[in-house]
């Protein structure tokens, strides 16, 4: 079973993501994470591996176990009960 591991505390995104609605949950290996309500579609995570258009996967809120779509989802449920949460950068070992 894989296992994320803390990198580093309060980062910012690497790649360029210009959807105003979206909230930046962190990083794990080389991707950025996020959550969006995707204009009124539902709770969708977003995995962004590049900073050009395609560059990116999305899945709504039936993520497949040891995803980082799931390890997205985990992290929006700490946010949401955590009023001082901070994007941090995880690592799988």
């Amino acid at each position: 079973m894989a296992v994320a591991v803390l990198v580093s505390r309060f980062v910012k995104p690497v790649h360029t993501h210009d959807c105003k609605g979206c909230t930046f949950l962190g990083r794990l290996d080389d991707q950025d994470l996020y959550t969006c309500m995707q204009g009124g579609v539902g709770l969708t995570y977003i995995r962004r591996f590049g900073s050009d258009g395609p560059d990116y996967g999305s899945l709504g809120d039936h993520t497949p176990p040891g995803s980082a779509y799931a390890f997205a989802a985990k992290l929006d449920e700490i946010r949401k009960k955590t009023p001082t949460f901070r994007p941090c950068a995880w690592r799988i070992k």
